[in-house]
């Protein structure tokens, strides 16, 4: 399906994120309930509603800034001029919130810091989203360690352990019940004719994450090295001679080996950097995109003398996130 992005409204969010909002504004059922805070020129609400069915109806809630005329309540209905299915509310999230009474299929909190006011508002809405629907938002990354800390909280009280991240985008599906707690990346329509990477780790405390089509995959900004990973590909990529290498904390890169292959530290290491590579001959027609980060902790690195051929372990970091795809050329 093709996803509509309107890149003439101001907005921090990527292109990516755009498509990414839009395939979840596309999974919301008919007659469905979107409900946004947050918003400001309106660039992700027009996303919203442009990709949702044209029986769902898009809520968005915010203050505004009357004082400053682009970014007024003006500039927003301006900007959202030809989408039918929105219904803006010029009001404190919070205070709406509070009185919600319509079921909620999905509801994305565009909000740029966590603050008393916010955390309540994200608590309040979670509660009126209706079971196996979806809680979203975004900033979801190390220069917004409040939201990240905050998102987790509330996913681990549905009893989720990781929210799923897409770019900066976080999301989950409110589970149903305990035993049954879906994937949210399984619910979009993807392209499935394009070749891509699942990213499956384990992290030394015993966590494991599973992340795909350019997903986030890791500990995610938490300090927890991962030592297992693997990669799982689908049926376009499994002729593509996907290869990786990986660092380890003590100074050593692994071998190439093929990529869906499991590769385990040995004790006392965990995997620092990664590189990702195609067979030359799948090169013509694909390339690979792959970025890892640091984590800037170093308070779960290991203290143990182990030593390797006298290298000592690297000190400074360890690889806790990783995304990775495959694109046509």
């Amino acid at each position: 399906m093709n996803i509509k992005i309107n890149t003439t409204i101001p907005t921090p969010l990527t292109v990516g994120e755009l498509n990414y909002l839009g395939l979840l504004a596309n999974s919301v059922p008919e007659y469905g309930v979107i409900v946004e805070v947050g918003s400001l020129f309106g660039a992700s609400t027009w996303v919203l509603a442009q990709n949702a069915h044209p029986t769902v109806t898009v809520y968005s809630v915010a203050p505004w800034l009357p004082k400053a005329a682009q970014a007024s309540f003006t500039a927003f209905q301006q900007y959202t001029q030809d989408c039918r299915n929105i219904i803006a509310i010029q009001d404190h999230p919070e205070v709406i919130a509070a009185h919600w009474n319509k079921p909620i299929q999905l509801f994305f909190d565009a909000a740029n810091r966590i603050h008393t006011n916010a955390k309540n508002t994200l608590r309040l809405f979670s509660e009126k989203v209706v079971l196996d629907g979806i809680i979203c938002g975004s900033e979801y990354c190390r220069a917004s360690p409040d939201i990240v800390q905050e998102v987790d909280v509330l996913a681990a009280q549905f009893g989720i352990s990781q929210v799923e991240v897409y770019s900066n985008i976080w999301g989950f599906i409110k589970p149903k019940n305990d035993m049954e707690l879906r994937w949210l990346n399984d619910r979009l329509a993807f392209p499935q004719n394009n070749p891509h990477i699942t990213c499956r780790m384990t992290t030394r405390s015993g966590k494991n994450y599973t992340a795909c089509n350019f997903y986030w995959c890791g500990s995610l900004y938490k300090p927890d090295p991962i030592v297992k990973i693997s990669m799982a590909l689908n049926p376009q990529a499994k002729n593509l001679g996907l290869r990786c290498a990986y660092l380890l904390s003590n100074y050593f890169w692994t071998d190439w080996i093929n990529a869906n292959d499991i590769f385990e530290c040995p004790p006392d290491l965990h995997i620092v950097d990664i590189k990702i590579k195609l067979a030359r001959y799948a090169t013509a027609e694909y390339a690979v995109i792959y970025q890892a980060t640091l984590a800037e902790s170093t308070q779960l690195l290991s203290q143990s003398a182990f030593r390797k051929n006298g290298a000592p372990l690297l000190e400074e970091g360890f690889i806790n996130t990783l995304r990775a795809d495959i694109v046509p050329r």
